[in-house]
């Protein structure tokens, strides 16, 4: 009888523990599901906030969005990135912490218009070495600034800011052949001025390796 009764308890204890089992498991894949959905909502909104410190040069935000998730190469329907947002307001930190984070470059909107485009329209020279020396930028890439066709180069000259011109020339920058005759001066008194200096260095290195001390 004692081991009919012992018999009997080892079978329902098995069986409630079956029952456990299961409502652990189930519980288990709720938790996951839930996990999941509530991650893909923090990605949504490391997105959001990632974009929109990109617009108000939020550094320390931009840092803390990337390091949720964020994608740094989202877009907006107009194709605008992060990258061209900090570019085209200036924020130089930033745009070092995109880079950082592998934005594209490169990357152009519906209008044409990368990052580096943004930044010489703007007249941004921190952010056009920046993207240039940091981030590779193609300075023969982009076109279409604030509605008008231009490239980089020739947006440079029109507007007469000679030292941006200088360093896109520097990076490989080549004229399209269809610019303005102001740019055209720009383009030619930055090469001169390039030729120049490119001399008096070449004069100094000879001078200071021709001296004995």
């Amino acid at each position: 009888m004692q081991i009919l009764k012992k018999l009997i308890v080892a079978i329902a204890l098995m069986g409630f523990l079956g029952q456990m089992t299961n409502v652990y498991a189930m519980d288990l894949e709720e938790y996951d599901e839930g996990d999941d959905q509530l991650y893909e909502e923090q990605k949504r909104l490391s997105h959001k906030k990632l974009l929109y410190a990109s617009m108000a040069g939020d550094a320390q935000v931009v840092a803390e969005a990337i390091s949720e998730g964020a994608n740094v190469n989202l877009h907006t329907k107009d194709g605008e990135t992060p990258l061209q947002w900090a570019a085209t307001r200036g924020y130089a930190s930033v745009v070092s912490i995109l880079l950082d984070g592998k934005a594209r470059v490169d990357t152009a909107d519906q209008w044409g218009a990368t990052p580096l485009c943004m930044a010489v329209y703007r007249g941004h020279l921190p952010i056009v070495q920046i993207l240039l020396d940091n981030g590779n930028a193609d300075p023969n890439r982009g076109k279409g600034i604030g509605g008008i066709v231009t490239s980089p180069l020739s947006c440079a000259a029109d507007k007469g800011n000679r030292e941006i011109v200088k360093m896109l020339l520097v990076a490989g920058a080549q004229p399209s052949g269809q610019e303005s005759e102001q740019a055209k001066m720009v383009i030619s008194a930055a090469r001169a001025e390039l030729c120049n200096h490119a001399i008096v260095e070449n004069m100094l290195h000879s001078m200071l390796h021709g001296m004995s001390f």
